[in-house]
């Protein structure tokens, strides 16, 4: 059911006006703020429709596994779409910065899409403003505070250096040097950046994507028809991208010797498949086939689904070994944004903290297998391979905007960090 909305200020009230018929008929959806002079400190109000409010954090966060997500800036007549919304109860969870860029107004309401006129109201909050090195501008946060310098070079047109999203070929040794990491580790690690880094920018094909990590090992990826790379995406059709078996096992030695891994990936799907499928569609695998893998990150019956094979697990990463610890399933986060809509994954592993996932900057509850996991993977077996399984059979339809993979784990603020920033923010300043 298409929804859209197109924003105006009415009085005290920021009314964001939404079809939500799938038949004739529209729903006017209101943002009223308590008090209602709290509307003359907001300059940008984002409303997004959830499963309900049970998770989302009204102190400001960004939404938990939001459905889809609008925004409306004082000002800007524009109409813009929801996408396809279900009928029946959900949450609509709100929040708006001022001219500081600042998130000053929050709120969530249970409301049933599809049966009248929707409201939430908007109660201040102290919420999160530019991180350390960033700076306001037009209601959003961009590289170039006082201390970080001048601002950065958006580059030339074709998506080349300088200001490529993630390209870093003079990245430094790690003495402080420019340009370093956009987000930094919150505990310092031998190696800061990433293994592979794909980020589709000119020169990218839809034959050859370049590895754009700014140290080995390289691991380029060769392009299987149908897709297309334009725009800082690859546009998986029903083709994949996939590495060489001796890039493959270098990448799968870096992470084996650290004992540690990070694997990023934004998405947006194009159809959303509810019905259950013979496995999760692939959108990033180190894997042999279907059924043993090193690491796995997909989707599935509208969620993402996460295989992390170790010395606690069977080789596909999806059963305990222990006797007694059960058969327990791959980690499956809330349900992601809607078709279109762009989605954040990460998984992340050390010895210390074990398996960890967050989507859209939240953390997610693995119950993993117990004991001790290591990396325990078979050599000279595995590939890397984006938007399928190495043997086929796992197709993932859809746009992959960037995926990154590093030898060491990430915590909560930093992922949080790349995903406030956004899949074509500069991995580098």
């Amino acid at each position: 059911m298409p929804v859209t909305r197109g924003p105006r200020a009415l009085g005290s009230i920021l009314l964001v006006a939404a079809a939500l018929g799938c038949d004739p008929g529209t729903s006017a959806v209101t943002v009223r703020t308590d008090p209602g002079s709290l509307v003359d400190d907001l300059e940008r109000v984002e409303v997004s429709l959830v499963a309900s409010c049970d998770a989302q954090d009204t102190s400001g966060e960004a939404p938990r596994g939001a459905i889809a997500t609008v925004e409306a800036v004082r000002g800007d007549g524009a109409t813009m779409a929801f996408g396809d919304v279900d009928r029946g109860p959900a949450g609509l969870y709100a929040r708006a910065w001022d001219a500081r860029c600042q998130v000053v107004a929050a709120g969530c309401a249970d409301v049933v899409v599809g049966d009248g006129d929707l409201e939430v109201t908007l109660r201040t909050v102290a919420g999160p403003g530019c991180a350390a090195g960033e700076r306001c501008v037009a209601t959003r946060c961009e590289l170039g505070g006082m201390d970080a310098g001048p601002p950065i070079d958006a580059g030339p047109a074709d998506g080349g250096p300088p200001g490529d999203a993630g390209t870093a070929p003079d990245a430094g040794d790690g003495d402080g040097g420019p340009p370093q990491l956009a987000c930094r580790p919150t505990s310092p690690s031998p190696r800061e950046d990433p293994l592979v880094l794909y980020t589709f920018q000119s020169p990218d094909s839809a034959s050859l994507v370049e590895d754009r990590a700014p140290a080995a090992p390289d691991v380029p990826l060769t392009g299987v028809a149908p897709i297309r790379v334009e725009g800082g995406a690859v546009i998986l059709e029903g083709g994949h991208l996939i590495a060489d078996q001796p890039a493959s096992e270098a990448l799968q030695e870096a992470l084996l010797t650290a004992q540690a891994l990070t694997v990023e990936v934004w998405f947006s799907v194009a159809d959303l498949v509810l019905e259950e499928a013979v496995g999760p569609e692939r959108l990033v695998t180190l894997s042999e086939n279907a059924g043993a893998r090193a690491f796995t990150i997909g989707v599935e019956t509208g969620q993402t689904v996460m295989r992390l094979r170790s010395s606690t697990t069977d080789g596909n990463g999806t059963a305990c070994l222990a006797p007694d610890a059960g058969v327990r399933p791959p980690l499956i986060t809330p349900p992601y944004q809607a078709v279109g809509t762009v989605n954040h994954a990460v998984m992340t592993f050390d010895a210390a903290g074990g398996p960890r996932a967050y989507l859209d900057g939240a953390a997610t509850t693995w119950d993993y297998c117990p004991g001790a996991p290591t990396l325990d993977w078979t050599a000279g077996v595995n590939r890397l391979v984006l938007g399928e399984e190495v043997l086929g059979g796992r197709t993932f339809e859809g746009t992959v905007l960037r995926v990154a993979i590093y030898a060491r784990a990430m915590d909560g603020a930093e992922v949080d960090c790349w995903f406030r920033r956004g899949a074509d923010a500069p991995l580098y300043e």
